[in-house]
């Protein structure tokens, strides 16, 4: 991971063996994170620290507040956040939300290999 690359990566999703998977992930890439279980404790874990994160990850389909809704909250804060989507009910209509919202969706399971290039790639276009 580059030294100039510091921004935080918010991993969402209500499954812990998924929040498990992709905190490896990230641990394998050197990349810091926090994890949420659900949106709206992802959203005041952002609103927290806004400026620390360089990616939103989540799940769209969470109980309290899933992960469109939290997308467009966080858009508020952070307009040019980098969101991606990681779903095991991939649907026209989320593609259709993403793109409303500049967002990236990927359909689980997500290898390491698809996750590490969509956080890499998101990362590079988070201004320092």
């Amino acid at each position: 991971m580059p030294e100039e690359v510091a921004k935080k990566v918010l991993l969402v999703d209500d499954e812990p063996i998924v929040l498990n998977l992709w905190s490896a992930y990230c641990d394998a890439m050197g990349v810091a994170y926090e994890i949420a279980c659900d949106g709206q404790k992802a959203l005041e874990i952002f609103r927290a620290n806004y400026e620390a994160f360089g990616v939103l990850v989540t799940d769209q389909d969470m109980p309290v507040m899933g992960g469109i809704m939290l997308a467009r909250e966080i858009r508020v804060l952070a307009p040019n956040l980098p969101i991606i989507f990681i779903t095991g009910r991939p649907t026209l209509a989320l593609e259709a939300v993403a793109n409303e919202l500049g967002a990236t969706v990927l359909a689980k399971p997500v290898s390491l290999n698809i996750f590490k290039n969509a956080i890499l790639t998101a990362l590079a276009f988070v201004p320092s």
